[in-house]
């Protein structure tokens, strides 16, 4: 008979213990165990199949690189590096209201004219979700055939993909359903866990393109269990300002692509579509000179984009003074504002600093935007206007001194494509529009 027993299993991880403690030994978070219920069989044994398993020669499998379906929107194409796999399992995650459903139904109601589409929600009723495609599509006579459930019951789910045979299944989220046969509300770590691997192994078997929404938590991470994000076949965040204009789509894990492209899309009234701009987008300004405000070029996959760096420092009230970033971490603004004390004539102990990316654009893993920041710095503090044709690029080290990446000629070509009249700040380098700039120290005598 079976014996419900209780164990505690970290939030972050998913390492479990026969009783709460405080900090997970495994990945070191604190206060991540939370209380779950599991069944254990009154015997171990493990049935062995009564059929051999079936082995391959991977010299003989047939592959095909030009087998993908598009999803109609070049962006999305783009991050999973060509359109869907066969059996692929995606698994996206973003903010409340950010438009991770948006983005799905459309997609949906694209791939809706060459597959059979079932849209599983957990969150909206029929009438939610229709009422969002008529919005997007001009009334509902102009939407493609979606097959639609609103529905949390797994066994459910399975049945009707089993009888139905959909080539694509749209889950929004994994977080509300549930499996009947384990114990635990819709959310926790036994739910998530068994809900995403019973779909995961159906799609696999059965042939079908799998995408799930994923909630996140209050840091930002993917909630549930890590072991989550290992079992799909690719992860993408989407990130954006609810209020803004522009919204990102990352790939962290892609196992039939690059990681390292992003899909830009731009949110409108009608939806979100590809971005159809120049790839200045993240530049704000207009004028031929500005305060505080210092252009950087990034590189994202392949696709480079110049982005503003602002920034504000202003006399301190407080005992200490602020840092506050937006866009660019914090940890690598502390290490920045040290740095530039060392230019002479610089004194930020007494100042607050503030920094902003334009249009909400995330600088925070990108480290050859510090002499942009650091531009953008002196500029505010010494009240100076920043030519708006620079373009500062390089890495900044502890002692002041620039590096720039090991591509750097890529980056000049491609400053020199996007903006002819432009002249590059660096280190030195053989080209005609050029500045050189060895250390920060020397920052004083071209910004005069």
């Amino acid at each position: 008979m079976a014996k419900p027993k209780t164990k505690f299993v970290c939030e972050n991880c998913g390492h479990s213990e026969p009783k709460w403690v405080g900090k997970c030994p495994s990945c070191g978070e604190w206060n991540t165990f939370i209380e779950e219920t599991v069944i254990e069989s009154s015997f171990n044994a493990i049935k062995r199949s009564q059929s051999p398993i079936e082995q391959v020669n991977l010299k003989s499998v047939e592959v095909d690189e030009h087998n993908r379906q598009s999803t109609k929107f070049h962006e999305f194409d783009r991050v999973l590096g060509g359109g869907l796999v066969q059996n692929e399992v995606i698994l996206i995650s973003g903010e409340p209201g950010i438009g991770k459903s948006t983005l799905l139904l459309q997609t949906a109601n694209n791939l809706a004219k060459d597959s059979d589409i079932l849209y599983v929600s957990g969150e909206e009723s029929a009438q939610q979700i229709a009422l969002r495609a008529s919005r997007l599509f001009g009334g509902l006579s102009k939407t493609n055939d979606i097959s639609f459930i609103s529905h949390g019951g797994l066994n459910a789910i399975s049945d009707q993909i089993l009888l139905t045979h959909p080539g694509i299944v749209i889950i929004d989220s994994i977080q509300t359903l549930f499996d009947e046969d384990v114990a635990g509300l819709p959310g926790g770590l036994a739910q998530v866990r068994a809900c995403s691997s019973k779909l995961i192994q159906l799609a696999k078997q059965n042939n079908f393109i799998l995408i799930i929404v994923g909630h996140i938590n209050k840091d930002g991470r993917i909630a549930g269990p890590k072991v989550l994000e290992h079992l799909v076949d690719c992860v993408l965040q989407f990130e954006g300002q609810r209020d803004g204009e522009f919204r990102v789509l990352r790939s962290i894990k892609n196992r039939f692509g690059s990681t390292g492209e992003v899909g830009i899309f731009v949110m409108i009234e009608n939806g979100l579509q590809d971005l159809s701009k120049e790839n200045s987008m993240f530049s704000s300004t207009n004028t031929s000179k500005e305060q505080g405000v210092a252009k950087t070029l990034v590189i994202e996959g392949s696709r480079p984009l110049i982005v503003d760096i602002q920034a504000l420092a202003s006399k301190t009230v407080f005992p200490y003074p602020k840092r506050v970033s937006e866009g660019v971490s914090m940890s690598k603004l502390q290490v920045l504002s040290a740095i530039i004390g060392q230019i002479k004539g610089i004194n930020i102990l007494d100042l607050d600093v503030y920094i902003k990316t334009s249009s909400g654009y995330s600088l925070k893993n990108y480290s050859y935007a510090d002499l942009g920041v650091i531009a953008a710095m002196y500029s505010s503090i010494k009240n100076t206007q920043l030519d708006q044709q620079l373009i500062f690029l390089g890495e900044v080290t502890l002692n002041g001194n620039i590096h720039v990446p090991a591509n750097y000629q890529k980056y000049i070509k491609e400053i020199a494509r996007l903006f002819p009249k432009s002249t590059i700040v660096g280190p030195k380098y053989k080209h005609n529009r050029f500045i050189s700039l060895q250390n920060i120290k020397e920052l004083p005598n071209i910004l005069k």
